[in-house]
């Protein structure tokens, strides 16, 4: 019942209208189950196989029952595939593919029925889309039906230059699949920490240098696609940003002039990356604007456009914009559809956090952390994050005494770890300790760990900030307003 009611919650209100209209016209008796059926789902759209059992007087498990939900989904697939294929796809790439293999679908059915010439121009008129469109596959297929039906007729000239084009093609999947696969040897890191260490370095060099080299030797726009983005990958990996942005202009550039590889989720994609590459060069306007655009071409509520607005809150976070940051998080929290993702609600929750923080709310910035319990498993990055904030907290909020039990723990953390790269949390272990041992005097730490301090500050190297990582209200800046503030007292 599950893939039913999936199918059936996607249909628009006239593709609703449609499936009536269509079933008004049946008089059979089982269509008119299945149009019972139908319509009970579009009334209770959560209905399970159980519930819906009962109201036909069957079991879940009995044959019949089975047969009745199996009849209803062809009959709503044929009807979304041959009734509004052409309405369906917003990407001209995906409607083209679609087109090229009813064509050859229309041409196999026209040469079953001795309609050869028109199953020609059928084939023709495919290869012609396939051709404008990089349809790799489709094209093989097509020259295939060609040879059979138009080569043996026009003799061995027409069948060589029709081999030669498949032999040339089936080349070009090859570099696609190789292609592919050096772009996910760069892109398999874990997308759920925020502490990625640099383990695949060496390995991302030599994949994109491949990738490079296909995308030299090949006349594939998507080839070249991948390439430009693994380059964006490959140079945020390595901390080269100016180049990650280089690149990144010229993919959005490439999607925007070529069908092959324009749709509004590239678009998107390629606008999110200019956006985080633009925060991590701390051109935060610029990441706000890339964000917003890249937000404008995905579903609204849809996990890429929460990932966008992630971005446009840092941005926002990050300028001070306090108030906009807070209704970007007010707004996300609303989306239905991400209800259940726990890791999103706890990470909205973290930055919700960050910004009573931000704003002297210490005593309700500390609770909302103890709260985010899905990113303790995070060991290296959000975990961390959370227990950083949570010593600066208890910092602001005078209960210097609850420091001790506090830092053992973030100890005990530290001590769990070890492959991942954590030296700036590990400095800031060392600094919070100095802290206690001192007396709970800023002055005498920063005196005795004037190295610290200085690695924190520079952000660079083993000790990098990462603006899209778990260390949002930047340590070293706080430290800096303690300092100031004992300066300003004498």
């Amino acid at each position: 019942m599950e893939k039913l009611t999936q199918l059936i919650s996607t249909f628009s209100a006239s593709e609703v209208k449609t499936i009536k209209k269509f079933y008004s016209l049946k008089s059979s008796s089982q269509s008119s189950m299945r149009f019972k059926l139908f319509l009970l789902i579009l009334d209770k759209p959560g209905i399970s196989d159980h519930e819906a059992g009962l109201f036909f007087n069957k079991k879940p498990s009995d044959t019949s029952f089975s047969m009745l939900k199996k009849r209803l989904r062809d009959d709503l697939v044929r009807l979304v595939v041959w009734e509004h294929r052409r309405t369906k796809f917003k990407t001209p790439v995906f409607k083209a593919r679609f087109e090229c293999r009813l064509l050859i679908a229309e041409s196999e059915i026209l040469i079953a029925r001795g309609a050869t010439e028109m199953a020609i121009d059928c084939l023709q008129k495919a290869k012609k889309l396939a051709e404008s469109y990089e349809l790799t596959n489709e094209l093989i297929i097509v020259n295939e039906q060609l040879i059979q039906k138009v080569a043996i007729r026009e003799g061995f000239k027409t069948y060589a230059r029709l081999a030669a084009e498949s032999m040339e093609q089936f080349d070009t999947i090859k570099f696609k699949f190789k292609a592919q696969d050096y772009l996910r040897q760069l892109t398999i890191p874990n997308l759920f920490q925020s502490n990625k260490e640099n383990v695949y370095l060496k390995k991302a060099a030599a994949a994109n240098r491949q990738l490079r080299k296909l995308s030299e030797t090949s006349k594939s726009i998507e080839i070249r696609f991948w390439y430009l983005r693994s380059e964006i990958y490959y140079n945020h990996l390595r901390k080269n940003y100016e180049e990650a942005y280089r690149h990144g202009l010229s993919f959005v550039q490439l999607i925007e002039e070529s069908p092959v590889v324009y749709s509004l989720d590239n678009m998107g994609g390629a606008n999110m990356q200019l956006a985080m590459v633009s925060l991590y060069l701390n051109r935060l306007e610029d990441a706000a604007t890339f964000a917003t655009q890249s937000a404008s071409y995905f579903k609204l509520g849809s996990p890429n456009y929460a990932n966008a607005k992630d971005i446009f809150f840092l941005a926002q976070y990050y300028q001070g914009h306090l108030d906009t940051a807070n209704q970007i998080l007010k707004e996300l929290l609303q989306i239905k559809s991400m209800r259940n993702n726990k890791f999103m609600q706890s990470k909205w929750g973290f930055f919700q956090a960050n910004l009573c923080f931000s704003e002297g709310k210490y005593d309700e910035a500390l609770a909302l952390l103890q709260q985010q319990t899905e990113l303790f498993s995070d060991k290296s990055g959000w975990r961390l994050g959370i227990k950083i904030l949570e010593m600066m907290c208890i910092v602001e909020m005078n209960h210097d005494d609850w420091l001790d039990y506090r830092i053992e723990t973030f100890r005990k953390l530290l001590s769990d770890l070890r492959t991942e790269n954590i030296a700036r949390a590990k400095l800031i272990h060392q600094i919070f300790k100095t802290y206690i041992k001192t007396g709970y005097s800023w002055r005498k730490t920063v005196e005795m760990l004037p190295e610290h301090v200085m690695h924190l500050r520079s952000g660079a190297g083993d000790y990098f900030w990462d603006p899209a990582g778990h260390e949002l209200q930047r340590f070293d800046n706080w430290l800096d307003t303690k300092l100031s503030a004992l300066r300003a007292v004498g």
